[in-house]
């Protein structure tokens, strides 16, 4: 049995535990890079259960998001800001964003 502590956790997602908050809303939205992406999923694959949960809730969160704009095809800009606006969100957080 495989336990689970913060930083294995964060090590197994990211080697800076910082970012590892930063990634699973990443996922959900579907901006990763390839490489990040196959990180996440590796790591859910291998039974992070902390993890699959809080993907799970995100990802239903970005798809009642999705259901409720109007079709349109974003810029090719759009994963960077994204990506950038929830890494600036994460810095001003800091010690204060919840532990996954």
């Amino acid at each position: 049995m495989r336990i689970d502590t913060p930083e294995s956790h964060a090590s197994a997602i990211d080697p800076n535990p910082a970012a590892a908050p930063t990634l699973l809303p990443l996922q959900a939205l579907g901006v990763l890079e390839p490489d990040e992406s196959r990180a996440i999923d590796l790591h859910v694959d291998n039974g992070c259960s902390r993890c699959s949960r809080t993907l799970a809730a995100y990802a239903a969160v970005a798809a009642a998001l999705a259901d409720t704009m109007e079709s349109r095809r974003p810029s090719d800009l759009t994963p960077h800001r994204i990506k950038r606006l929830v890494r600036h969100s994460a810095r001003r957080i800091g010690d204060s964003a919840p532990a996954l």
